[in-house]
């Protein structure tokens, strides 16, 4: 049936997405609607009554608070919303806000949240995730400190940047374009990141809001690697040990192999050292058998220098070379994911230097550079752009993911300072294009 036509009928609507896929899909099982696919290859929907259409548009950001409102008719709203937030969505308003009408608002898995303000060159990108590991603690503000999950990881870096941004916009000393990205996922997927580099903008220069202490400043982090390796035998009753190679006995040798003649951990510098450890094994399905199979799951970390490829055919190679060593007794595969190589900026970069001169200028202290073993959104920018960037927050790093994880509000505002500083210093810079006579440096990794 063709939809009804009319003067004034709301008839077509463009709805933000950061993945089209993902949003057409949840539209699609939550509410009904029909996707299609236009003869330019774009996807359309039509509601599910036919009497509304429209599509899904990349590069326009989704409202963070409310304005316009939509509301979709539906049988029942429990139902709807319980569908919502089960295919990704999240609940805004719950029912009965709007009462006597029965009505409920929900956010969809659109995903990053992004924010553009000012005009011209330098092209700035300030990026922080939103998301935090799992696990809430209680949120308390205690002895001018606030404690909760994120506190350091790293809800006060984005909001110290958001606040920074907004002062030194529009000044004389800084005239430039920022777009601030709160990004999802950065502890699991990066998928957030992912679309940031998709979207191909053309920033000229980067921060990164994680914890570095507000007198620190980091530039480099390792690269990363998960690793699944499995040990498969022929298995057998445990009565009868000596049937069989154990593939749990088999796992532990190959992993003390590995300890000991491939990851350096006891290496002085753990930054330019490759280093690894188990996060999980398993094995065997009964108290009674020769376990058949193993597995152990590996998180490699990885310096600057050593590409990932390298590290997976040594991986690869010792795996082999302790399978031919079983006399065909034993099969030892290997498999790898979430491959994110290494970053080491420069430590006279236009977004190093003007964190260094705010930090002197504010506090009259020389900055410490950090680098650091674990690994960041950074390193992934870092493989499409090649731009000045760095990494910078308050609070302690080592708080992060503990049950004690909390941020001086003291620093926290302090690094609203030293941010706004530098990037009025990171558009003087960028505009004259002439560097800072570097100073001695403080380096920890």
């Amino acid at each position: 049936m063709p939809p009804t036509m009319g003067n004034g009928k709301i008839c077509y609507m463009e709805i933000p997405s950061f993945d089209i896929e993902r949003s057409a899909e949840f539209y699609g099982t939550v509410f009904g609607w029909k996707t299609r696919r236009r003869g330019d290859g774009s996807t359309a929907f039509d509601d599910s009554v036919g009497e509304v259409s429209g599509t899904w548009v990349i590069g326009r950001a989704p409202a963070v608070v409310p304005g316009f409102m939509i509301y979709v008719m539906v049988d029942s709203v429990a139902a709807t919303l319980d569908a919502a937030i089960a295919n990704g969505g999240e609940l805004v308003q719950p029912i009965g806000a709007d009462a006597p009408e029965i009505t409920a608002r929900f956010r969809d898995p659109a995903g990053n949240v992004i924010g553009e303000i000012g005009t011209g060159r330098p092209r700035i990108l300030l990026c922080g995730h939103m998301d935090t590991i799992p696990g809430l603690l209680p949120v308390k503000v205690e002895n001018d400190r606030v404690y909760g999950r994120g506190a350091v990881d790293a809800k006060s870096s984005l909001a110290s940047m958001i606040v920074a941004c907004l002062q030194a916009i529009g000044t004389e000393e800084a005239s430039f374009h920022a777009t601030l990205v709160g990004v999802v996922e950065e502890e699991t997927s990066t998928k957030g990141i992912q679309q940031v580099i998709s979207d191909h903008q053309p920033y000229d220069l980067a921060v990164f809001g994680e914890p570095s202490g507000s007198r620190n400043v980091t530039i480099g982090y390792k690269g990363h690697l998960r690793a699944r390796l499995s040990c498969s035998t022929r298995g057998g009753h445990s009565a009868s040990p000596w049937i069989s190679r154990n593939s749990f006995d088999e796992a532990v040798k190959l992993w003390t192999k590995l300890e000991s003649s491939f990851f350096t951990n006891g290496e002085v510098s753990k930054f330019n050292a490759l280093t690894g450890c188990v996060t999980k094994m398993a094995a065997g399905n009964d108290t009674n058998t020769i376990p058949a199979t193993a597995q152990l799951d590996l998180d490699i970390r990885i310096p600057p220098g050593l590409t990932i490829e390298t590290v997976e055919q040594r991986v690869t190679r010792i795996c082999i070379d302790q399978e031919m060593q079983s006399g065909g007794d034993l099969v030892v595969s290997a498999s790898f994911e979430n491959r994110c190589p290494a970053f080491l900026g420069k430590n006279d970069s236009t977004s190093v230097r003007a964190f260094r001169m705010a930090i002197r200028q504010l506090t009259g202290q020389q900055t410490t550079l950090i680098k650091k073993t674990g690994t960041s959104d950074m390193n992934l920018l870092a493989e499409e752009y090649n731009i000045p960037m760095v990494v910078y927050g308050p609070g302690n790093s080592a708080l992060d993911h503990t049950d004690n994880e909390h941020v001086s509000i003291p620093e926290y505002l302090e690094s609203i300072r030293i941010t706004m500083i530098a990037i009025r210093k990171m558009v003087r810079l960028y505009n004259n294009g002439s560097p800072e006579v570097a100073t001695p440096l403080q380096h920890i990794g």
